[in-house]
């Protein structure tokens, strides 16, 4: 039996906060990643349900956590990239731990080398 929709994205915004959280306050890059990985786990789920659990992401770039918002961003980038690159833009100029990431992410997608998900093998 597959997890109900709002449970996904529950998780995923609990996963989102943990993991920028944890980034923003220079904690361990274990619980970061930790959170990360159970954050992209949560996404393939949303993703997987097509055009409904694409919605529920988009609707995530408006959430009044900027972790979560720079997440859902990220995540769509490769299906919605005029929704979300303006967030992680707009995040960028953020002169703090978050907004540093949110630079990177841009480069890396401006150079065409972001992966996704970001944790994927090469």
């Amino acid at each position: 039996m597959s997890q109900p929709l709002d449970e996904i994205v529950a998780s995923y915004i609990r996963y989102a906060i943990e993991s920028g959280e944890a980034i923003a306050s220079y904690s361990s890059s274990r619980v970061a990643n930790r959170a990360a990985r159970k954050s992209i786990s949560t996404y393939l789920q949303l993703e997987a349900l097509g055009a409904v659990g694409l919605d529920r992401l988009r609707d995530l770039l408006a959430h009044e956590s900027v972790h979560v918002r720079l997440i859902a961003a990220v995540d769509l980038l490769k299906t919605d990239p005029q929704s979300a690159l303006p967030v992680v833009r707009l995040i960028a100029q953020q002169k703090d731990a978050t907004g540093f990431s949110a630079s990177m992410v841009l480069e890396l997608w401006e150079k065409g080398k972001l992966k996704f998900p970001p944790f994927e093998s090469a």
